[in-house]
């Protein structure tokens, strides 16, 4: 993607390690959560556990995986769109990758509202809580 500059690929570099554990961290907690509930009995908490994993795995693989200087963009769109990097970790980042992500954001945001329903991953997800 265009505005992408080799400081802000390595700044990405330097910035993986530590969002995928936040994000890991949070998922974590979510299912811990979902577990201590037992809304319905163990076999509903189980199904929704079941869920919260499947829905989890998809944003940590929209936001991770394929990790290389040509997908970087549609990662850095990815983690902002689930909220996994923090406006700290973004303002690291050149204005030019910033205003490409966040026109990208703005143009897509409509799309994501309205589009085929996706699983949400409890407060992950574009637009908070499922």
């Amino acid at each position: 993607m265009a505005n992408l500059t080799e400081s802000d690929w390595q700044c990405m570099r330097g910035l993986h390690d530590e969002m995928l554990a936040a994000l890991c961290s949070r998922i974590n907690q979510a299912a811990a959560k979902l577990i201590r509930a037992k809304a319905g009995g163990d076999h509903a908490t189980y199904l929704r556990l079941y869920k919260h994993i499947l829905d989890s795995d998809e944003v940590v693989a929209e936001c991770f995986n394929d990790w290389r200087r040509s997908t970087i963009g549609l990662r850095l769109i990815s983690l902002r769109r689930h909220k996994v990097m923090t406006e700290e970790q973004f303002e690291r980042l050149t204005p030019g990758a910033r205003e490409m992500v966040n026109a990208m954001l703005e143009i897509y945001r409509y799309r994501w509202d309205q589009s085929r329903p996706r699983r949400a991953v409890y407060g992950l997800c574009w637009g908070g809580t499922p």
